[in-house]
């Protein structure tokens, strides 16, 4: 896994299998909450998290930002540009959206389909860069 951004400050960061943070991302703690990222949890380009609980099988959105305190529960989808407010709890198994984030109804079929098969594609992929990546060498 590749860090960017990242931030340990005054409280732990914790991060389970099979989660991943794509590029851009920013995870910061701070001296009243620690950023808890549990399995299977997508977290998209762009997205800023600070001292908050996203709980298994949580997908944030690009762009989309979790303040202190705010706990994301499981199978809960933040959409992209999203800003979930400090201390604000998403229900499981819904579609938060906004600024600030409001339900929007629950997530679709289709759409936990897709969260739920996106962890192991990202695992898939790790195995692959691992074993397949090659140095091409510049042009001369």
């Amino acid at each position: 896994m590749v860090w960017r951004g990242d931030s340990g400050g005054q409280r732990p960061y914790h991060n389970r299998p099979r989660s991943n943070v794509q590029d851009n991302a920013v995870i910061h703690v701070n001296g009243r909450h620690s950023t808890i990222i549990e399995a299977d949890v997508t977290i998209g380009h762009g997205v800023v998290l600070e001292g908050c609980h996203l709980h298994p099988g949580v997908l944030v959105g690009m762009n989309a930002t979790v303040l202190s305190g705010a706990v994301i529960e499981p199978g809960a989808l933040v959409a992209a540009g999203a800003v979930v407010s400090e201390n604000q709890r998403i229900p499981a198994g819904v579609l938060a959206a906004g600024v600030p984030a409001r339900y929007k109804g629950p997530v679709s079929e289709a759409a936990q389909q897709r969260v739920k098969r996106a962890p192991q594609s990202y695992v898939v992929n790790g195995r692959s860069f691992r074993t397949d990546a090659k140095i091409i060498d510049p042009p001369q």
